[in-house]
């Protein structure tokens, strides 16, 4: 159970909580007309304005579009006390736009820096540690000569000393050789598969001669450090044999053996080999951390404990145990008994037999270690578009389906800011040590360069946000070029992710490929595939990837019993109203195959062979009757529709609604239908809906009614979904870090988030950053979505 506290608030007592804005509060009205005089100045072209009577710089601003900063910079000495009469020079094109431009460009790989009074080239080299020749090449026009307030680009050169703290100095290229399996390469290199496949996204379990892959390098002294603290035996499970029962006799803790087995699930299997810590003999009690909010009869009964036994061992838990509680199991009075080939091994061994050490998964245990050192002080940024500069004219809005609504309006992140203090707080109670930055970063580019100027920021060991990708991805080159990890929480957009410590929490829309894959291999592997798309040309590269995807994976045939063949045809035959009472028909088309009913029932213990192909429709040209004319009456039928147009899909629901008596039906919806009002609820619980969602809020799990009792209590509103958002981004990253310091990237393949509203399983693309792909999957059950994957 996620712990969210309300008794301890974010003050200046518990961490530093600074707020950068650069623009006035002010919001001065006055009556400005926009000059229509022009000039041009070294190849620019400028508004020649004069000042009137009222004419202030944040007016001067707002109706020309220009930053204030950049007025006072194309009029140098030009001061806040305006003289009436007095002309200045404002420029067409923004600075801001021209930076804008420069984003979009795949190589854009530098900072701005502003100058200020009394700095020159050397010493905003020695600022950012590069070259001048390397400033100087970047900025042809600056030449000796700078002024406060003009823009210095700066070459985003990596910090190596991130690398260093990793453990990973550089990758390693290894071409794979016949017969070579990740578990043989883990090994001679010394580094988990977890973290081999992390580098490796498209890695399959079985590997290709030829292929090219990129291993983590690992100094031989790590290596031999981790490797000397490693003291385990492998135990072969037996018949009956339980997770909860091994720990119990081997005297060690669940979470040991999880930290040896990554992906270890409580479910195991007779004649798996499992890695198990040497027990401790000496011990009367073993520690088992509860995971999820559960009763304590229930561990009681997978440890095959008397109830009462547990309750007395562990006084003041009560009938239910939290998350993160820990329960003292008590230990049998029996010794544990050892596998024979291991029994001269003593838990004060030095050496480690080699056998033992092959079954080693050093990242795991290097990151189990790493939870013991969680004491550190961690600094960390939030830039979130708060509209400081609006503060005396708040307007409440309410989330829509177009974010870019959401987005204009001042406050309306300032949930998000809450449920992030929200997860804070709890975290402050577990230990966690936070000194936490806020800056006021929105769509303003130039106020976003400003941030970067701040000195704190260059020792930040996490950033979150911005949230606008333009302004994100300068503030990723910021953190590349200072080796800080860098969270976008809300975006979709697939440019943010070119840096190797970007961690984008959205998946992308290709992502939902491999969730569809599963879903039907998983729940509907002998299912008539049919996919739907608006109009020819719409989304075709995604279906033609699904159905080649599909039809690799599912079963190239399937057979179906005479008997049940039979069966249809007599219920065809009585639905027939053109027959003759008593009469039945001759044959039936199914799956484009004629059937006799003569012979089905001639062949009654026999079966029918159909071809499971997935077939596709064009909905614009094949309409209704082109899905009935490839939809199956003696299977189930699996409807994928890929289209974000709210007219189409909203005819189809009704079409196939018509069709539900005649065939069995399911749909799955693509790619945003949570994000569509107004659909006929009847028709999604007809169809059997299925809808991906990036996120899901269960207002009937527990997680989320403390949740909303505690937001309430604190602010005494109800939050919406950026308040979710907020509180999920913070305890995740603020925990990841709290238990695996700075670097910890490489350890989330053995970290459970276990957050509100989704769950986050991220993937490494090397020198782009890690993308989250786990997308929610929402099935339509009694007038509620319901979800069905697990988190």
């Amino acid at each position: 159970m996620i712990k969210i506290s309300s008794g301890t608030r974010i003050t200046w007592s518990l961490g530093f909580f600074a707020i950068f804005f650069s623009f006035s509060m002010a919001l001065a009205q006055s009556n400005v007309e926009k000059s229509d005089i022009i000039e041009n100045f070294d190849g620019k072209s400028y508004y020649m304005h004069t000042i009137v009577q009222g004419n202030t710089l944040y007016s001067l601003s707002k109706v020309y579009g220009i930053p204030i900063e950049e007025i006072k910079y194309e009029n140098p000495g030009l001061t806040n006390d305006l003289k009436i009469g007095q002309s200045i020079r404002i420029p067409i094109v923004s600075r801001d736009v021209e930076v804008a431009d420069e984003i979009r460009k795949d190589d854009y790989d530098f900072v701005y820096h502003v100058v200020r009074e009394g700095e020159t080239l050397s010493t905003i080299s020695g600022i950012y540690d590069v070259k001048i020749e390397d400033i100087r090449n970047l900025n042809p026009d600056a030449g000796n000569s700078i002024r406060p307030g003009q823009y210095i680009k700066i070459p985003v050169i990596p910090k190596e000393e991130k690398q260093e703290k990793q453990g990973v100095s550089k990758l390693i290229e290894h071409e794979v050789e016949n017969g070579e399996t990740l578990y043989g390469i883990s090994k001679f290199y010394g580094v988990g598969i977890e973290e081999i496949k992390k580098y490796n996204p498209e890695t399959a379990e079985v590997l290709k001669a030829g292929m090219i892959i990129y291993i983590p390098y690992r100094e031989p002294e790590e290596v031999e450090q981790i490797k000397d603290t490693l003291k385990h035996i492998k135990h072969t499970v037996k018949a009956k044999e339980t997770l909860y029962s091994i720990a119990l006799n081997y005297r060690v803790s669940i979470d040991s053996i999880r930290a040896l087995n990554p992906g270890l699930v409580d479910e195991i299997y007779q004649d798996e080999v499992l890695k198990v810590p040497f027990p401790e003999m000496e011990a009367e009690f073993i520690k088992h951390t509860v995971e999820r909010r559960t009763r304590l009869k229930k561990i009681a009964e997978r440890y095959q404990l008397d109830e009462d036994i547990l309750e007395d061992a562990n006084p003041g838990v009560g009938r239910r145990a939290r998350r993160g509680d820990l329960i003292m199991i008590p230990l049998p009075e029996e010794d544990v008994e050892l596998p024979e080939q291991y029994q001269e091994v003593t838990p004060g061994l030095k050496k480690i037999p080699e056998e033992l050490l092959r079954l080693v998964d050093l990242d795991s245990v290097r990151c189990h270690q790493k939870q013991l050192y969680s004491d550190n002080l961690y600094r960390v940024a939030l830039m979130l578009p708060l509209s400081l500069e609006y503060a005396d004219s708040l307007t409440m809005v309410k989330r829509t389906d177009n974010p870019k609504k959401n987005y204009k309006k001042p406050f309306n992140f300032i949930q998000f800011y809450e449920g992030f203090i929200m997860a804070v707080d709890s975290l402050l109670n577990d230990g966690l040590r936070l000194k936490l930055y806020v800056y006021d970063v929105d769509e303003d580019l130039s106020k976003t360069i400003q941030v970067l100027q701040q000195p704190e920021l260059r020792n930040m060991d996490l950033i979150i946000g911005p949230l606008y990708w333009r302004n994100f991805r300068m503030v990723s080159n910021f953190a590349e070029m200072y080796g800080i990890n860098i969270v976008n929480p809300l975006t979709h957009r697939d440019e943010i992710l070119d840096h190797s410590q970007v961690f984008k929490l959205t998946p992308s829309d290709s992502n939902q490929l491999k969730t569809v894959e599963n879903l039907i291999k998983r729940n509907f592997p002998e299912s008539k595939v049919i996919l739907v798309r608006h109009n020819k040309y719409q989304n075709e590269h995604f279906l033609s990837d699904l159905r080649r995807n599909l039809e690799m994976g599912l079963d190239e045939k399937i057979s179906v019993a005479n008997s049940f063949i039979d069966q249809i045809i007599n219920e065809y035959s009585l639905a027939d109203t053109t027959l003759p009472n008593g009469e039945f028909l001759e044959s039936l088309t199914i799956e484009n195959i004629m059937l006799y009913r003569d012979y089905i029932q001639e062949n009654i213990q026999d079966s029918v062979t159909f071809q499971n192909r997935v077939d596709e429709i064009v909905f614009t040209e094949d309409g209704i009757e082109g899905l009935k004319s490839h939809a199956s009456i003696i299977r189930p039928n699996v409807v994928v529709a890929y289209s974000d147009n709210k007219a189409f899909v909203f005819e189809l629901l009704t079409r196939l609604n018509e069709l539900k008596d005649t065939f069995n039906l399911t749909l799955i919806g693509l790619p945003h239908w949570d994000q569509l009002s107004g659909l006929e609820t009847d028709h999604l619980l007809n169809l059997n809906v299925h809808i991906l969602s990036n996120d899901h809020i269960d207002y009937e799990d527990e997680n989320v009614k403390e949740f909303v009792r505690k937001f309430r209590s604190m602010y005494y509103t109800e939050p919406d979904r950026f308040a979710f958002d907020g509180f999920d981004v913070a305890y995740y990253f603020l925990t990841a870090l709290h238990r695996y310091g700075r670097d910890f990237e490489s350890c989330l393949p053995y970290y459970d988030g276990d957050l509100i509203q989704t769950r986050l399983d991220f993937h490494f693309n090397p020198g782009k950053g890690f993308e989250n792909t786990f997308w929610n999957i929402v099935n339509y059950r009694f007038y509620s979505p319901i979800l069905i994957n697990e988190r």
